[in-house]
């Protein structure tokens, strides 16, 4: 509840008396050990380890948050489902045509030319 409450409003979870630095220190510390635990994964899968091993997919993962609208979950969920379609769909008819981390960027161009406030954008 003290997550919640920090992430809804900081100013009145610590007038309540959650301890905010705590709070935030932990989640940190959580997204820091699944970070941590990604990696080591992805270096086992590949078998070595590369100042920019993770650029790739953090350019996927900006490329899925633009297009699902800043701060919607299920528009990120979506736009997530629509570009891995879109890769395999590519990939497996065109080929060689365009390299597959490319098409990311592909779909995001051309969805926001039709919705350039992403999938699903929150209501202001």
């Amino acid at each position: 509840m003290a997550w919640q409450a920090t992430a809804q409003d900081m100013d009145t979870a610590k007038a309540m008396g959650v301890n905010i630095r705590q709070v935030v220190n932990l989640n940190f510390l959580i997204a820091s050990a699944i970070a941590a635990v990604a990696g080591i994964l992805t270096a086992i899968n590949y078998n070595s380890v590369l100042p920019t091993m993770g650029s790739v997919p953090a350019y996927k993962m900006f490329a899925i948050v633009v297009l699902g609208g800043m701060g919607s979950i299920p528009g990120t969920i979506a736009a997530g489902l629509i570009i891995g379609m879109a890769e395999t769909i590519m990939s497996a008819y065109f080929g060689f045509i365009m390299p597959r981390d490319a098409i990311a960027f592909s779909a995001m161009i051309l969805i926001l030319i039709f919705r350039p406030e992403g999938l699903f954008a929150r209501a202001r």
